[in-house]
């Protein structure tokens, strides 16, 4: 019994794993281009002022 639920455990626990590391990935991509998009404007405000 114990030997089952350790072998489904380990056929779920990747799938798990995996699930959890794509999210953190779309987050920090999301993040990163939050913060390129941002600094793209910033760059653009700054140009703008020095004409």
């Amino acid at each position: 019994m114990l030997s089952v639920d350790y072998q489904a455990f380990l056929v779920r626990s990747p799938q798990l794993f995996a699930q959890i590391l794509l999210s953190f990935i779309f987050r920090l991509t999301n993040y990163v281009q939050q913060l390129r998009e941002q600094a793209i404007v910033y760059s653009a405000h700054q140009r703008s002022w020095i004409d």
